[in-house]
């Protein structure tokens, strides 16, 4: 639910270089949004009444930190320590159910380090890689393991369980052991949400999630 207490933490994200509006799919974007518990387009909306600049009470707020930004650190660092912030059992109780769909997709599932996002986007590679470049010496591997905070290893189980789960594959006997892992429900879910693993829709949707994962987890 929207205070307006949190505009500090919008205008934070607004002068956060590069300086402007951010995509809804923008780590900017998409880690306020779960703070706060709203839709990143509830964000996204309210950066673009920043830009515009036709809000006396936000045009002020706005200058004020631009030549103050030591008092905006201080102030959203206050906010972030408020009692019961980016908690989510006190900021559920009337949060939507688009945004609890939202925050899931964000989140680590069945006690993996996996999140929905993360398997979309290696599932898409799946289809960018034949089965003996499913290693972790290709470069693309190692680039989504950077940016994920995956490793390379975890990166390879995944590619090797789409390879089990794929009704097309030739299956080698690596691949049975498959069906013995912890991730393979949760590969198999991403599967068939994506229309069985269909490649067009599984790039439509793995296009949002890059912009998350731009750049390398620090």
């Amino acid at each position: 639910m929207w205070n307006n207490e949190y505009w500090p933490l919008l205008i934070q994200a607004y002068l956060a270089k590069p300086e402007g509006i951010k995509s809804q799919w923008s780590r900017t974007a998409v880690d306020l949004a779960m703070e706060l518990h709203l839709r990143p387009t509830d964000i996204t909306d309210r950066l673009k009444t920043i830009d515009a600049h036709n809000s006396a009470p936000v045009e002020r707020l706005l200058q004020h930190y631009k030549a103050h930004p030591r008092r905006l650190l201080r102030d959203t660092e206050r906010l972030r320590h408020m009692s019961g912030f980016g908690d989510m059992a006190a900021f559920y109780d009337g949060v939507s159910t688009a945004t609890h769909k939202f925050e899931a997709l964000y989140r680590p599932v069945g006690g993996t380090p996996f999140t929905p996002a993360m398997l979309t986007i290696l599932l898409d590679l799946y289809f960018r890689l034949v089965p003996t470049t499913m290693v972790d010496s290709t470069p693309e591997v190692r680039d989504i393991a950077q940016r994920t905070g995956l490793t390379a290893d975890q990166v390879v189980e995944a590619l090797h369980i789409f390879l089990f789960i794929d009704p097309a594959a030739r299956k080698g006997s690596d691949d049975e052991l498959a069906a013995f892992s912890p991730l393979t429900p949760l590969c198999n879910a991403t599967w068939h949400r994506l229309d069985n693993g269909n490649p067009a829709i599984v790039a439509q949707e793995a296009r949002r999630y890059y912009e998350y994962y731009v750049a390398p987890v620090k």
